[in-house]
């Protein structure tokens, strides 16, 4: 049987048993990092909501939605956030989290999420401040309408799929993965579980602010039904210098 590994020139010596690792994203996903799915991109800021959901501000519409900090359901470890929308119809409860503004370079946003719900809407938005101008990017999957959305250039949630299909069942966690272009101020493309879609032909909503310079990421669940509806959230993931 011939020696596994690197070769004898190499940083690793060769071993007749097992292989080495010389792929840094696959060594932390085997060290249990929360970045398993996509892997490009440079972490800038990551949340698994092990140590509680201080980092995010409540932003509630209506009366009964909530965030909440639950062992009840995760996609690694042993917690998550969960948004409970009120018993209203259309009710909206989202998490934001503030950031410094990042260098000019391809941005990536992910989460992931469950739902027992067959009518929620789970979306999230990146929204940045570079001191002259607002740009907002966001993606939303519709599970009425097996549907994934981008906001457009005017604020408006636009189709990009209505046949991407989930599975609804307890415990499963889906993760959607959205990465603009802000040098160029366009979409790049989107990511659901093993399906993507280009959107580098669509430009980012943008308009005139002189806030001062930062990068707000929200997380959103709205339900168009009159009842409360639960969505959980976990492993979300801000990059930075995507391919």
């Amino acid at each position: 049987m011939s020696p596994h590994g690197g070769p004898d020139w190499g940083n690793r010596a060769k071993a007749d048993v097992v292989f080495g690792v010389q792929d840094l994203g696959e060594l932390a996903a085997r060290l249990g990092a929360i970045s398993t799915f996509h892997r490009a991109g440079k972490v800038v800021w990551q949340d698994g909501f092990e140590d509680g959901i201080n980092h995010w501000i409540a932003q509630v519409t209506g009366e009964g939605g909530a965030l909440t900090w639950v062992p009840t359901h995760s996609r690694n470890g042993a917690t998550s956030l969960r948004i409970t929308t009120g018993p209203t119809t259309g009710a909206l409860v989202g998490a934001l989290a503030w950031h410094p503004y990042q260098q000019l370079s391809k941005l990536g946003f992910e989460f992931s999420f469950m739902t027992l719900s067959s009518v929620m809407q789970a979306s999230a938005l990146l929204d940045l401040f570079n001191g002259s101008k607002h740009y907002q990017a966001g993606v939303l999957y519709n599970y009425a309408t097996d549907g994934i959305y981008y906001l457009d250039s005017t604020g408006a949630w636009v189709a990009v799929s209505t046949v991407a299909p989930i599975r609804v069942v307890e415990g499963l966690f889906n993760t959607l993965k959205l990465i603009i272009d802000l040098p160029n101020e366009k979409y790049k493309s989107v990511f659901l579980n093993h399906l993507s879609w280009s959107l580098s032909s669509y430009n980012l909503f943008q308009e005139t602010d002189t806030t001062a310079p930062g990068s707000g990421l929200t997380l959103q669940g709205q339900s168009p039904a009159a009842a409360s509806q639960d969505l959980y959230l976990d492993d979300i993931i801000f990059t930075q210098e995507e391919p």
